[in-house]
């Protein structure tokens, strides 16, 4: 790691102490003792340790998210199959996500009286359902966003499962079930 630039050092430093620490325990010395860092460093390239911090947790959710995207998006395979591929995608990260997970949920409890961290996981959660919608769009699906924002519920009960039960039921019945239930309520 120390051959990387600083800033790159001072993100992935920070994913690992939210990893290991979670999201109100990390310090910004921790943070630079393992980026191998001076202090400073942190306000200088995010304006802030909770800056850093933001940056860190948007970036691990990019990385875990990007292969659900990919795979929703191919647009060899129908619809279906290409959900069931993105929850099963989803769900075989979760373990090694695990770590992660546990400080973005800290982060939501605390973001209610923080603007700037619900502003941040707010605008996360709204890229990936962005992107999630644009993809079902192409695939002719009726209602995209609606879509996209179950979906995302869908998820988000999965990492809950995990976290409190250390596993999750099969994603491709998850989703089948879901989709059940809810095309029960109509659109």
């Amino acid at each position: 790691m120390s051959g990387e630039p600083v800033k790159e050092r001072l993100l992935e430093a920070a994913i690992a102490c939210l990893q290991r620490k979670g999201y109100a325990a990390t310090t910004a010395r921790d943070i630079a003792a393992e980026a191998n860092a001076n202090l400073r460093s942190i306000g200088y390239h995010y304006g802030s340790t909770q800056g850093l911090l933001l940056a860190a947790i948007s970036a691990n959710w990019r990385r875990w998210l990007a292969p659900l995207i990919a795979a929703a998006s191919s647009a060899e395979r129908p619809p279906r199959e290409r959900l069931i591929e993105g929850m099963t995608l989803f769900h075989s990260a979760l373990s090694k996500n695990a770590p992660m997970a546990h400080a973005w949920l800290e982060a939501v409890t605390i973001a209610p009286r923080d603007p700037e961290l619900r502003a941040t996981l707010a605008a996360n959660q709204q890229e990936f359902r962005a992107a999630l919608a644009r993809t079902l769009a192409a695939a002719g699906q009726p209602h995209p966003e609606l879509r996209a924002g179950a979906i995302i519920t869908v998820c988000d009960g999965l990492l809950v499962r995990y976290l409190l039960y250390g596993q999750a039921d099969r994603p491709a019945d998850i989703a089948r079930h879901a989709a059940a239930a809810l095309a029960g309520l109509g659109d």
